[in-house]
């Protein structure tokens, strides 16, 4: 809450006195009945608190010891439905995220990277909801599904006679996965386009699944073919971009849609952010490729691009990438707007400083 930066000593105060109120505070809950709710989430602040004071060890045994997911499980079916959104501290999601968080806090990569990997990234895919085709048309269903597999494409115009129009695609159609490609991998409209050209070239088809209407899912057979059109879809489509997470609270289903392609961008930057750590500087930018495609206006993307491609020695690319990311990463914020300033000031002065030119420098 802070207006300005806190010095390291400052912080390590506060975060000492902040320790010391909420282990008071859990002290007292703990003796009363009925109130895990409250518990489990103060929980979940000490460890987040013990993480800042970079006592990773601690953290981690809170987490495990009064975080685990059958205890959220638990304590939220002693919640009615209208009150668990109260209880931010209670979603399984960021208990796990926050797990992943001081792994990478304690240097412990490979953990995080396996909880980010395995775990946080496939619960958003819905790799264990079944197949697509087992979906019923209901209401439910659809909001399971979009949840999991937002929606990454819109049909917004299929001509008559198409590829596309005897394929069954309706205009207001919304792809939610093209073959092999889906809001994780799409890479703007590219992944579709090569989707259809590698089907295309061996005379195949191409599963694609969307919602229509914003009710029911349906699976097409797509067979691109040549025919008196251009190319070999026969459709306009465009990108959906998703809208920024402004806050916790969901203001409507869309909106708790819209959570889960944030979400996913969430993991994907930390993933990058590991990969530049671990000195995989091409996974990393192909990671943070994959955001910018969908999104140009999130969080610390830009800057681990840039390292990469300074670690790569392309000192061109990484300046041109700090210059974007002053326009577009977080306009309004002057404070995130300085301090990509002084990456990218510090980008142009170590590679005018008699260290080669700016392309291909190792």
């Amino acid at each position: 809450s802070f207006q300005n930066p806190l010095s390291e000593k400052d912080r390590m105060k506060f975060g000492r006195m902040a320790l010391i109120e909420i282990t008071k505070a859990i002290a007292i809950l703990e003796t009363e009945e009925n109130v895990n709710p409250i518990c489990t989430g103060m929980y979940m602040t000490k460890a987040r608190i013990l993480n800042n004071l970079q006592e990773y060890e601690k953290a981690i045994n809170v987490l495990d010891d009064h975080c685990k997911v059958e205890d959220f499980q638990a304590t939220l079916e002693l919640l009615s439905p209208e009150s668990r959104n109260s209880h931010p501290s209670l979603n399984v999601f960021e208990t796990k995220m926050m797990r992943a968080s001081v792994y990478y806090d304690g240097g412990q990569l490979d953990k995080s990277l396996q909880l980010y990997e395995e775990d946080l990234l496939p619960s958003l895919r819905g790799c264990d909801t079944g197949g697509q085709d087992e979906y019923k048309n209901s209401n439910s269903d659809t909001d399971i599904h979009m949840l999991r597999q937002p929606p990454f494409a819109i049909v917004e115009q299929v001509v008559a006679y198409s590829p596309a129009d005897d394929s069954n695609f309706k205009t207001g159609d919304k792809i939610c996965s093209f073959g092999q490609v889906d809001h994780l991998n799409c890479i703007g409209l590219e992944g579709i386009t090569n989707e259809t050209s590698k089907a295309f070239a061996k005379g195949a088809s191409v599963k694609v699944v969307v919602v229509r209407e914003e009710k029911i899912f349906v699976t097409l057979q797509f067979t691109p073919k040549r025919w008196d059109g251009g190319g070999l879809l026969g459709c306009a489509i465009a990108p959906i971009i998703p809208r920024c997470k402004m806050s916790s609270e969901s203001g409507s289903e869309e909106d708790s849609r819209y959570d889960y392609v944030w979400d996913t961008f969430r993991i994907l930057c930390r993933i990058a952010r590991i990969r530049y750590k671990q000195g995989k500087n091409d996974e990393c930018i192909q990671k943070c490729d994959m955001v910018l495609a969908y999104h140009r206006h999130v969080d610390e993307v830009y800057e681990w691009k840039a390292l990469s491609h300074k670690a790569l020695g392309n000192w061109d690319k990484a300046i041109e990438t700090m210059n974007i990311a002053i326009l577009y990463e977080t306009p309004g914020n002057d404070r995130n707007t300085a301090r990509l300033v002084k990456i990218y000031q510090d980008l142009i002065c170590a590679s005018s400083e008699g260290k080669g030119n700016h392309t291909n420098r190792n």
